[in-house]
């Protein structure tokens, strides 16, 4: 989930850039979703990314950060 005050700044197929949390290389990733509906509640809204896992070495479910460029 991403702030509401950076809508407009994500578009699908965007590069993005994937690190595990225990690790220090980055990932390159992409923008599948930018949810058109916002959360009231935390005044946020989603953003999926696309994680190549060629040969399976990365599990689901770990923690990840995730950067989607400039901000």
């Amino acid at each position: 989930n991403v702030p509401v005050a950076t809508r407009g700044r994500y578009k699908v197929d965007q590069a993005a850039r994937v690190r595990l949390a225990d690790a220090d290389d980055w990932h390159v990733a992409t923008v599948t979703m930018v949810d058109p509906v916002v959360d009231f509640a935390s005044d946020t809204y989603r953003v999926k990314v696309r994680l190549p896992n060629d040969g399976g070495k990365l599990q689901a479910g770990l923690r990840v950060t995730v950067d989607l460029g400039p901000q």
